[in-house]
């Protein structure tokens, strides 16, 4: 349904959705793929706090099939976005956001993709 909106945002918001239920159902390569996509959307949308997200998704799912070149690699891309995302932000707005409980998750998954595949 999401394919055929004419909401623009619906479609990676979807995909991100479903990029996370594949991972969790243990279809990593499938979650790898379906993120990069959303990844893909947001950055042409100018989403900066999806795209973080997408990536760090993506950077997940390589992690669960062993592909930690990769998993590196988007962790990386998660990390750079997130950076940029806080300076666009500002100290204020940027700290109410890392503060928030999902956010928190994310950020842990992230330390944890960046320790692991150094």
């Amino acid at each position: 349904m999401a394919r055929h909106s004419s909401y623009l945002r619906l479609l990676p918001e979807a995909l991100m959705a479903l990029a996370e239920a594949l991972l969790e159902s243990g279809d990593a390569r499938g979650a790898r793929t379906t993120a990069l996509q959303a990844q893909e959307s947001f950055a042409r949308a100018g989403q900066q706090e999806s795209e973080w997200r997408a990536w760090l998704l993506a950077g997940r799912a390589c992690q669960r099939v062993r592909d930690n070149l990769k998993a590196r690699d988007y962790a990386s891309r998660a990390e750079a976005s997130l950076s940029i995302l806080k300076k666009t932000w500002g100290i204020e707005a940027s700290s109410g956001y890392l503060t928030r409980p999902d956010i928190h998750e994310s950020l842990r998954y992230l330390r944890q993709l960046m320790a692991e595949n150094q």
